[in-house]
């Protein structure tokens, strides 16, 4: 399997519009593998979640931990991005799904994340309706 080396923001700006659009922000592979490491370190994980996996960075710290007993499960709603050959490891499954709108089921012991920021005004009308009620109903409070 290839494991990426460096991960690159795009200079030209209509990339980086894309990537904006998108609120995708690489997580640099030391701070996942930090992130990986605190999270396994003494609590008996087996299996962790990733709601927004993005380019795989933490289940490519888990590859570079050699961490070869933990499966990793994870979400995201670009098809592009989950094209990667990082996606087709044995311990490793990853699906399109919104996580903020249809949540798995499973109860999870390990999830880690950088969740995508997208500023409000790039959020459509619909999901900014859905975000509202979701928010009441878990708070009981419009926030």
């Amino acid at each position: 399997m290839h494991v990426r080396k460096h991960q690159h923001i795009p200079t030209n700006w209509e990339e980086r519009e894309k990537l904006r659009n998108k609120g995708q922000f690489w997580t640099p592979g030391w701070v996942a593998k930090a992130m990986v490491s605190y999270l396994i370190n003494d609590n008996n994980i087996d299996l962790i979640y990733d709601p927004a996996v993005g380019n795989g960075a933490f289940f490519e710290a888990i590859i570079k931990l050699n961490v070869s007993n933990i499966l990793f499960y994870g979400t995201d709603i670009d098809n592009e991005i989950l094209k990667s050959s990082i996606y087709k490891h044995k311990n490793c499954d990853v699906e399109i799904r919104d996580f903020l709108k249809n949540p798995p089921k499973n109860k999870f012991k390990g999830i880690i994340a950088n969740p995508p920021y997208i500023r409000h005004h790039r959020i459509d009308t619909e999901t900014k309706e859905y975000l509202k009620k979701l928010a009441i109903s878990i708070t009981g409070h419009k926030i």
